[in-house]
């Protein structure tokens, strides 16, 4: 299986969002507020909350919204 590997890349868009309205998202961008955005991120949440969650264990690049 994929996971018993002692190290797995995973690249793609996994068609995750900010879980907020789209207009806090601009006004949020505009403001300079990224850690608040990273905070409503779906995939972060669900690697923090879900703890049946596969991808859990992985570690992503930092993101810069650059």
């Amino acid at each position: 299986m994929v996971l018993d590997h002692d190290l797995c890349f995973l690249q793609g868009d996994l068609n995750y969002r900010i879980d907020l309205r789209r207009e806090n998202v601009i006004s949020s961008l505009r403001a300079g507020e990224r850690a608040y955005l990273l905070e409503h991120d779906q995939l972060l949440k669900e690697m923090r909350t879900n703890s049946s969650f596969r991808l859990r264990t992985f570690n992503e690049a930092p993101i810069a919204f650059e």
